[in-house]
């Protein structure tokens, strides 16, 4: 993974999960959640390229 170390990558089904989703207001699937320090700084809904990912979490693992 390109960037091992650098970030956790939690799964969550939304479907099995209700309250979960609906506490983080998730309407529609894909939906990303970018975290630091237990705040979330980012969120992102629907399909994105590798790419498109990539770059979003750049932040994300800048020192």
């Amino acid at each position: 993974m390109e960037r091992a170390g650098k970030l956790k990558l939690v799964q969550v089904d939304a479907s099995t999960n209700p309250e979960l989703a609906s506490s983080h207001c998730v309407a529609s699937v894909p939906a990303l959640f970018r975290y630091r320090q237990g705040q979330c700084v980012g969120q992102r809904v629907g399909f994105a390229s590798k790419a498109e990912l990539l770059n979003w979490l750049q932040p994300a693992t800048s020192p």
